[in-house]
């Protein structure tokens, strides 16, 4: 046991500086994304990839962007609604479509969750990356357990008091569970959840605003099958048990109604401004 801890110490430890070396900086460092970075602010609000971004008005589209921001993904690369912090998580086979999108912008940073983003074949695309004045790395908690309820105690202890020494948002399912620990640790008043559309909608990308490479191939990353899930069942991916149990994880229906309720017992508003989203449904 002790030397399958200290390899994975050593590994964890080389790859880290390989990365240094490479970049011949050390920058490359696992950024405290849980802290506040407006210690002023009482609203945030969180961003999906929905369709419904596209209804935005102009005078919601300000008001957004006047907020602290994190957006989830590729929705940091709407057309009008610019977010200040962005997570990106994606699959190994994506990133270089997102190293297309990217635009050296030090007013919008950009965090890869680097647990995924490790396992990138291409590391020249990653070492890129790393080496823009607007991407940083992150590292979350990922509580392993095949109880929901174990699960969900894991989870409390850590909104409530493991984050002060793990200073790590919980990923668990979807991104979406990692933007709501996030607002959660930070102590916002107000979470605003905007195009988390959770209906079997569209992305904002499939539609006539975003033509051409690389906005094409990423819509035909989407496999038939989760295609079918989402239109038959009016629900997303990862709202489905059947889905998150292929990834060793629990599906949001299974996450975000707990965090919900915490977030409820520590007077937290949560406004969703689409009266069609599926998230609606979790604050009943």
């Amino acid at each position: 046991m002790i030397r399958k801890f200290l390899t994975a110490q050593y590994s964890r430890y080389g790859y880290y500086h390989f990365l240094r070396e490479s970049l011949k900086q050390k920058k490359f460092e696992y950024s405290d994304i849980v802290s506040p970075k407006n210690k002023n602010a009482e609203e945030i609000v969180i961003v999906g990839s929905g369709e419904s971004l596209n209804d935005l008005s102009q005078e919601e589209i300000i008001k957004y962007g006047e907020m602290d921001s994190i957006g989830i993904n590729f929705s940091g690369f709407h057309k009008s609604l610019k977010c200040k912090e962005c997570l990106i998580e994606l699959k190994p086979d994506s990133y270089s479509l997102f190293a297309k999108l990217i635009t050296n912008n030090p007013g919008q940073k950009m965090y890869i969750n680097h647990f995924m983003a490790k396992n990138l074949k291409d590391q020249d695309i990653l070492i890129d990356l790393y080496s823009k004045k607007n991407i940083f790395s992150f590292d979350v908690v990922r509580f392993r357990s095949s109880s929901i309820s174990t699960f969900r105690r894991l989870m409390s202890f850590h909104l409530r008091i493991g984050h002060f020494f793990v200073r790590k948002p919980i990923h668990n399912g979807a991104s979406l569970v990692m933007a709501l620990t996030i607002a959660a640790i930070r102590k916002y008043k107000r979470i605003h959840i905007v195009g988390v559309d959770l209906n079997g909608s569209n992305y904002f990308y499939e539609n006539g605003d975003y033509l051409g490479h690389p906005w094409e191939e990423l819509c035909s990353r989407r496999t038939p099958e989760v295609i079918s899930f989402e239109k038959n069942n009016k629900k997303h991916a990862t709202q489905s048990s059947e889905f998150a149990q292929q990834w060793q994880e629990f599906s949001i229906d299974e996450t975000v109604p707990f965090i919900i309720d915490y977030l409820k017992n520590c007077d937290v508003q949560i406004v969703v401004p689409n009266p069609a989203s599926g998230f609606n449904a979790y604050l009943k």
